[in-house]
């Protein structure tokens, strides 16, 4: 397990890893531009390049669920094919609480608003108790997206887990720095259940038609990761 996104999609994937070829991957990271081919995999859903949210910097978990319901109708798990989900949350910026990860600056008095929430932690600029709940916040409305995923999809083995941890102080690190060898960041939760389909299908509303022809440009790239406190 990896400490950050950016190197466990290198040291996970690629054309050499077994079974890869047989995954279909809805990923909601944009270090998906950078670290991943389209052609390992049996399908890409790089949701984070048309499904963007501007309003809260951060792609919705709701839209990952309902891209991800739409493609498991093209996963055979009978003939060992494997859906795989990930979402961005809880990772900031906490969708219920933006202004604790991204304040309005005072007008030239302070950076702030272009400080990431960890920094802000660590320097003192904003309570542990507020950021744990807006953590923890982000994460039961991804725990709830993946409930509404679950009712969607027949598969009798489910894994939720994590691609990496979070430091909050330990060993003077906050967030998840790369290459970082600690318990805290490499640690994850790992639960096994059970996928019924009771009929939960995707939104159309969030749903797009027809797949984007524009790719997104190296700024947006560098903007979206920027929102998500990499830069």
């Amino acid at each position: 397990m990896e400490s950050a996104t950016r190197l466990w999609m290198r040291r996970t994937f690629g054309p050499e890893v077994e079974g890869v070829e047989q995954t279909h991957y809805v990923v909601g990271s944009p270090w998906s531009s950078q670290q991943l081919d389209e052609s390992w995999f049996a399908s890409l859903d790089p949701v984070w390049q048309d499904a963007w949210d501007d309003d809260h910097g951060t792609l919705l978990p709701e839209t990952v669920t309902d891209r991800a319901l739409v493609a498991s109708r093209e996963v055979d798990f009978d003939a060992g094919e494997r859906l795989l989900v990930h979402y961005m949350q809880p990772h900031c910026p906490f969708i219920d609480s933006p202004d604790i990860a991204t304040p309005k600056a005072a007008e030239g008095f302070t950076d702030a608003a272009e400080r990431d929430i960890w920094t802000r932690l660590q320097a003192a600029e904003v309570s542990l108790e507020s950021v744990w709940n807006g953590y923890r916040a982000n994460l039961d409305l991804a725990l709830a997206e993946v409930e509404r995923l679950l009712h969607g999809i027949d598969s009798e083995r489910v894994i939720i887990t994590s691609d990496h941890g979070n430091a909050i102080g330990e060993y003077g690190l906050y967030g998840h720095p790369e290459s970082m060898p600690f318990d805290c960041l490499r640690e994850v939760p790992w639960f096994e259940t059970t996928a019924i389909d009771t009929g939960e299908r995707a939104s159309s509303e969030r749903v797009r038609s027809e797949p984007t022809s524009e790719e997104p440009t190296d700024d947006d790239i560098e903007a979206r990761l920027r929102a998500l406190g990499y830069r």
